[in-house]
C-alpha cells in the first residue's frame, strides 16, 4: 500500500486511511464538521476522528499506537489501527519497504531463514 509516513516516533508507520479502508473492503466516509472517518466492514463498524489517539470500534473505545492523523493527503491511520480493528497480521517487507496485512486465514508469506519467517515461527503463523 502506498502512502506510507512515519510519525513522531519513527516506529510509527502511518497508512492513508480512505485507501487502506478501500483495499480491505470496506470504503468509508468522511465527515468534515466532526474531522471523523467512518467506515463498515461485516460486523464492524469503525470511526476514526483525527487528533485522537483512540478509535471506535463498534461504539467501544480502542486506544491506538498513536493519535490518527490529517495530512494534505487525508487522514492518515497508524498501521496498528488496521491490525486492532480487524484482527489482522501486518508484516514489514523490508527489501521493498511495504507493508502486508494478511487476514488470519492467509499465511504470512516470508522467505525460510528470514528473520520475519524465525518471528512468524515462534508466533505460531508457520
Amino acid at each position: 500500500m502506498g502512502g506510507l509516513t512515519l510519525g513522531a516516533d519513527p516506529s510509527v508507520l502511518y497508512l492513508p486511511a480512505r485507501a487502506t479502508f478501500a483495499r480491505l473492503g470496506a470504503p468509508g466516509a468522511w465527515y468534515d464538521e466532526t474531522r471523523t472517518f467512518f467506515a463498515r466492514h461485516a460486523d464492524k463498524k469503525i470511526w476514526l476522528t483525527a487528533g485522537e489517539s483512540c478509535v471506535r470500534v463498534n461504539r467501544l473505545p480502542l486506544e491506538l499506537e498513536a493519535p490518527v492523523r490529517l495530512e494534505a493527503q487525508g487522514l492518515m491511520i497508524p498501521v496498528g489501527t488496521c491490525r486492532q480493528a480487524f484482527d489482522l497480521r501486518v508484516v514489514w517487507m523490508h527489501e521493498s519497504r511495504r507493508v502486508e496485512l494478511f487476514t488470519n486465514r492467509e499465511p504470512p508469506t516470508a522467505p525460510l531463514g528470514s528473520p520475519i519467517s524465525l518471528l512468524f515461527r515462534l508466533l505460531g503463523w508457520a
